[in-house]
This record gives C-alpha cells, sequence and structure tokens, in this order.
C-alpha cells in the first residue's frame, strides 16, 4: 500500500517521508508545549506580583490607612503608595481595590499560602523549560550502543 503524505512546511506543500513526518509533528508539539507553558509561566508571575503587593500592604496596614485617608483622590493615593512602599502601578490598583472583609487574618493566611503556591508554580514551570532544553538535546543527540552489544554497532 503506498501512502502519499503532503503536508504544509512553511507554508509550502511538501511530500513528506514518514519520519519527516514524525519530526514535524514532534517539532510542533515541542512548540505548543514551550508556548504554553510561557503563557502559565507569565499568568503565574504576574499574579504573584500582584499578591506580594497585598502581602505587602497587610503587613503595613495601619501607615497604608493613613496614606490613603490623607490623599486627595484614587491618583494620589496610588502615587502616594507608590513612594511610600515601591508599588508598581498594578500593585497600586489591587491594594486601593481590595475590600475590607479581605483584611482579616484569615485572608492574610489565603495569600500567604497563594504566594508559597504561585512560587512553586512559578519554579516548576522555571525548572521545566531547563528541562526541555535538556531533553532536546538528549532526543535530538545520535543514540550510542550499550555497553558489549553482541551486535557490533559502533
Amino acid at each position: 500500500m503506498t501512502v502519499i503524505m503532503i503536508s504544509l512546511v512553511d507554508n509550502q506543500p511538501k511530500t513528506l517521508s514518514l519520519k519527516a513526518m514524525l519530526q514535524h509533528f514532534i517539532d510542533f508539539r515541542v512548540q505548543v508545549i514551550e508556548r504554553r507553558t510561557q503563557f502559565f509561566l507569565a499568568k503565574a508571575q504576574a499574579r504573584d506580583h500582584i499578591v506580594q503587593g497585598l502581602l505587602l500592604a497587610m503587613d503595613n496596614l495601619d501607615q497604608l490607612v493613613d496614606i490613603i485617608r490623607k490623599a486627595a483622590d484614587n491618583q494620589a493615593a496610588a502615587a502616594a503608595l507608590a513612594a511610600a512602599y515601591g508599588l508598581t502601578p498594578t500593585q497600586t490598583d489591587a491594594v486601593l481595590s481590595i475590600s475590607l472583609r479581605r483584611l482579616t487574618s484569615v485572608e492574610v493566611k489565603k495569600l500567604k499560602a497563594e504566594h508559597l503556591e504561585l512560587e512553586a508554580t512559578i519554579n516548576d514551570l522555571v525548572g521545566y523549560s531547563r528541562w526541555r532544553l535538556l531533553a532536546r538535546r538528549i532526543v535530538y543527540s545520535p543514540p550510542s550502543p550499550p555497553e558489549g552489544c553482541p551486535l557490533g554497532f559502533s
């Protein structure tokens, strides 16, 4: 039985062998996994950035309330928070939009737990990226014959 495998490679139709078809498929899957990993990494880093700002605000709650009370409007409060604690605009928006019910000690514990979980996720995703580079070297390097192979591979 004959199979003609035509595929788009670099937006050009090409007839590929089974080995080439599988290689292109593996390359495609690696790209998908890399992009997905980068997406999840960026998402986790962005959330961790906000959680760090909220934790800083919770640790300095009394001073934070004084700064917000003394400010004329939201922009002045955001600028004062950024100057006092070195918060980024994203963090200041999160701090200014936090509701009073989230100021309880239970919510602070939840934020600390979320921060630890996000750090673990980020470390896993960064570690995955490093592992992927090592795996690519292993997959794409020529195999070496096993010790004492009687079949005479060299």
